[in-house]
């Protein structure tokens, strides 16, 4: 029974390691998006993109993204977003766009300019552009 039960909680802390993508707008030029970026963007450290456009982070109210996010920033989703909320006070950000779904996290990606959010995993679509996070061991 001990047994089974170290397998079970193993594999739920592995379950958030099999899938994580930055979905982003197609017009942000490619480039490669590692945990580390990945953190930095969701924590506000980066608000601009390579070609200076600005990021505009999606938040999609999820179970799964509310993982990922937990996984690759440390924080939860109302954390992080009460984290915003200071930033945005002190004129240093602009608050990230809420979904209720991926799906609609996804529509918002496609229409907002400099958009990305974080999700388990994205169908393909020439509106978005979905970037596997790379792990980048520390040196």
């Amino acid at each position: 029974m001990r047994r089974h039960l170290h397998i079970l909680l193993l594999m739920a802390l592995l379950s958030p390691l099999t899938a994580q993508v930055a979905v982003v707008n197609a017009a942000i030029p490619e480039e490669p998006i590692d945990v580390k970026r990945m953190t930095s963007l969701l924590l506000g450290r980066i608000t601009t993109w390579n070609n200076g456009a600005p990021v505009v982070l999606v938040f999609a109210e999820d179970h799964h993204a509310d993982v990922h996010l937990l996984h690759v920033a440390g924080r939860e989703r109302q954390v992080l977003e009460r984290a915003w909320k200071r930033l945005v006070f002190a004129g240093n950000g602009a608050m990230p766009l809420t979904a209720r779904t991926a799906a609609d996290a996804l529509h918002l990606v496609a229409t907002t300019p400099g958009a990305v959010v974080l999700l388990d995993h994205a169908p393909a679509d020439p509106r978005w552009r979905v970037v596997p996070l790379m792990v980048v061991a520390d040196r």
